[in-house]
């Protein structure tokens, strides 16, 4: 998602909406590479917290204001969409600044409504990617080798094969949990 996206460096004020596995990720890539305003904007006190500790240099609850108030003035806005909630694009296209490039990242279930004459009216870009290409795993497998990519607040928990099912349970409550790893040998 980051690297569809129009960002050089630091030349965008950016939001990523949702601190789950993807947010998450989108927030220590875009930290890695030296983005310095990054707003994460989750409901989880807890996803909040991950996020600032991988890049992130504020966060918002949604209930408690918009994520687009006290950005840099003097940059464009890039929006990450990595909510994959419904609803959550149409009120991003109501209340981003005219000019904002929207990248979608996560998957919103069933059909989505929005106003396209707001986002005509704004000249807004919306822009849907899918997670990676190859080649970008790759890239983020070589930045997490050379200690580049802040990962490890990822994740939150390692479990053994017998604690699967706990786990998704587990990872319905986002205070819990971000992202699981299982070590098919750890018991």
């Amino acid at each position: 998602a980051v690297a569809k996206s129009p960002l050089q460096g630091d030349s965008h004020a950016v939001v990523v909406q949702g601190c789950g596995p993807i947010g998450l990720a989108v927030s220590a890539v875009l930290g890695m590479r030296g983005v310095a305003s990054i707003t994460a904007v989750d409901f989880s006190p807890r996803r909040r917290d991950l996020a600032a500790a991988m890049g992130a240099t504020r966060s918002i609850d949604p209930r408690d204001g918009s994520a687009f108030a006290d950005l840099p003035p003097a940059k464009p806005v890039l929006v990450f969409d990595c909510t994959g909630a419904k609803g959550v694009l149409a009120r991003t296209i109501r209340e981003a600044p005219s000019g904002t490039h929207v990248v979608i990242a996560g998957i919103a279930p069933g059909e989505e409504t929005i106003s396209p004459t707001i986002a005509i009216a704004k000249e807004m870009l919306l822009q849907f990617v899918i997670y990676y290409a190859p080649t970008e795993f790759a890239e983020a497998l070589q930045a997490v080798a050379d200690g580049k990519l802040n990962w490890q607040p990822l994740v939150t928990a390692t479990i053994g094969l017998s604690a699967v099912a706990n786990a998704f349970a587990e990872l319905a409550d986002p205070e819990r949990h971000a992202k699981v790893m299982i070590d098919p040998w750890l018991e």
